[in-house]
């Protein structure tokens, strides 16, 4: 079973091993509206879509 998550400057994720986070995380992700995402996993993501940080913040201001 895989879940999804939507962060929209970088678009739907699936399993979190897809993106170098625990599924345990992604599941938490999508099922907790309050839930608050560590920097460090933003970092894991965003280096799995080869995106920095920067320019992942850049894309959520526009």
């Amino acid at each position: 079973m895989s879940f999804a998550f939507h962060i929209p400057a970088l678009g739907a994720f699936y399993p979190g091993i897809d993106h170098n986070i625990d599924e345990k995380t992604v599941r938490r992700i999508k099922s907790d509206a309050n839930y608050t995402m560590e920097l460090n996993t933003l970092y894991k993501i965003c280096e799995s879509r080869n995106i920095s940080l920067s320019d992942f913040f850049k894309l959520i201001e526009k």
